[in-house]
């Protein structure tokens, strides 16, 4: 798990998005394979809770109550 913040959005067309991520574990991020993703928790508000880090974060991510869980998009 890589906690990240948005530090800027750039509209490069109508339907392209660059979003550029800060954060002191940007270093753990890895670079193995060209096709690996990653999951971005999208909170709509600022109340969202902070995802506690375990093995299952999945199974924790969905313990969240639905109305209050973020959107999760996947990227490779």
């Amino acid at each position: 798990v890589v906690d990240l913040q948005l530090k800027r959005r750039e509209m490069l067309s109508p339907s392209l998005l660059r979003c550029v991520f800060t954060g002191e574990d940007i270093d753990k991020i890895k670079h193995e394979a060209p096709d690996q993703r990653i999951k971005i928790l999208l909170a709509e508000n600022q109340s969202c809770q902070k995802l506690p880090v375990t093995e299952d974060w999945y199974g924790t991510f969905l313990a969240i109550p639905k109305a209050e869980r973020p959107t999760m998009r996947t990227y490779t």
